[in-house]
């Protein structure tokens, strides 16, 4: 069918250029409730996505061109989807762009060969060694989980002749842990994603796990905090990848004016007292996330420098908005990395201070970098206790309290973000719930 697709495109004359993207999707699914197996099931998926870009003509009389899209299932007819995409083309109206030229593209290590070759067997181990620690702590229960485990081959054509191919494997995980009855019940939910399973550790994030339900059910309620503030690993990974670095990093935001940043100008406020910010947005990444050989418009994965010491150095570009700002097309975003910083952790874990263990939910503003989000475990290290506590608020700016951080030697793989396993941050509070 790709080659249908294919032949029927390049017969178009009312088309500037396309792209076409055939994904391959195959994998297991097993879900567990009330120890026994709930379902087993088998994933198997194909589908074809189309983008044109045609020519267009303004209002006022300017050429320009606009983009459509359809999404096409094996066997599914070609033409009217052609038409389709064709159709929602000729109703936008953006200045002329082109797309991605023909390029060399990144080997980049993005799939488990058990995945790939045994899927379901490989989920059967993961559970059979999860029910076997849940079964050493009868103070918890396991009372649900969830597993997959998916493969997704993926094929790129476009009319500039670049060309390329890709497989990668993702491994996901739901768990939920119960301790208490009645109005002393507590959950714990623990949520993986992750390209193999050996960066999910089981043994290590299950006890984990335990021990933060446990501290869940005997957690007093949040203080009134105006101090050191220390965050780590995977939620280290979501205070930084929440939003606010990747939204004004992007090129598309800067043309749209949605984003202040400029190029050669520091992304932190004046007078920042913290380590100096290095980031790179990395697509190239072993195993993370966001890795891949080529992005969804075909631009060929890269490391790109996009801030150091403190200073925006790049934008993250599409081919379009690339073309607009005059600037290298880089691709999408990809996953976070920050170098190693100055301190141990052990230092930067001197009392006093809070440590934010899990958000409800992390989602400062993407412009300003406001937050005030809802603490669902916390601990106060102080006195030579470490007392947890749940609820009140974390309030605060990103971009403020990354100018004023200091970030351990020990780094770190978390999916989608590699660096700093601690990040201590200044100028952030906790109110607690009277403030609320």
């Amino acid at each position: 069918m790709l080659d249908s697709l294919l032949t029927s495109l390049r017969r178009r004359r009312d088309v500037i250029g396309w792209t076409v993207r055939q994904d391959r999707i195959q994998g297991s699914q097993l879900y567990y409730s009330g120890g026994r197996t709930e379902a087993e099931r088998q994933v198997r998926e194909e589908r074809f996505r189309l983008s044109v870009v045609c020519p267009t003509t303004g209002p006022d009389g300017s050429k320009g061109c606009g983009t459509g899209e359809a999404t096409l299932l094996p066997n599914e007819p070609i033409q009217p989807a052609i038409e389709r995409a064709i159709e929602m083309a000729r109703h936008v109206h953006n200045p002329p762009h082109g797309l991605p030229a023909q390029a060399p593209l990144p080997d980049v290590l993005l799939e488990e060969s058990d995945l790939i070759q045994r899927p379901a067997e490989r989920l059967r181990e993961a559970h059979a060694e999860l029910t076997s620690l849940a079964g050493k702590h009868p103070n918890v229960r396991l009372t649900a989980s969830e597993w997959h485990a998916q493969t997704t081959e993926t094929r790129l054509v476009n009319s500039r002749g670049q060309e390329g191919s890709q497989r990668g494997t993702t491994f996901g995980l739901e768990w939920v842990l119960v301790t208490g009855e009645g109005d002393e019940r507590v959950e714990g939910f623990h949520e993986r994603n992750r390209r193999r399973s050996a960066d999910v550790p089981l043994e290590e994030e299950f006890e984990t796990l335990v021990q933060r339900t446990l501290d869940r059910r005997q957690a007093a309620s949040a203080p009134e905090w105006d101090g050191p503030v220390a965050v780590r690993d995977t939620t280290l990974a979501e205070f930084l990848g929440g939003g606010p670095l990747r939204f004004l990093g992007t090129a598309s935001n800067r043309y749209a004016k949605l984003s202040r940043w400029e190029i050669g100008q520091s992304v932190v406020p004046e007078g920042s007292d913290g380590e100096p910010l290095t980031v790179w947005a990395n697509r190239v990444l072993p195993f993370g996330m966001y890795s891949c050989r080529f992005d969804s418009e075909g631009i060929p994965g890269q490391r790109l420098l996009l801030i150091q010491d403190n200073v925006l150095r790049a934008l993250s570009a599409s081919q379009r908005y690339a073309e607009y700002l005059q600037l290298p097309p880089t691709g999408d975003f990809g996953n976070l990395e920050l170098p190693a910083g100055r301190t141990p952790a052990a230092q930067l874990l001197s009392p006093p201070y809070l440590e934010v263990a899990d958000f409800s939910w992390f989602n400062p503003d993407p412009v300003t970098g406001d937050f005030a989000t809802e603490i669902r475990l916390g601990y106060v290290v102080e006195d030579g206790s470490r007392k947890p506590f749940r609820g009140g608020l974390l309030i605060g700016n990103l971009l403020a309290a990354l100018g004023r951080a200091r970030w351990s030697r020990e780094t770190g793989f978390f999916g989608a973000y590699q660096g700093p396993t601690t990040g201590r941050f200044e100028g952030l509070k906790v109110a607690g719930p009277t403030a609320v």
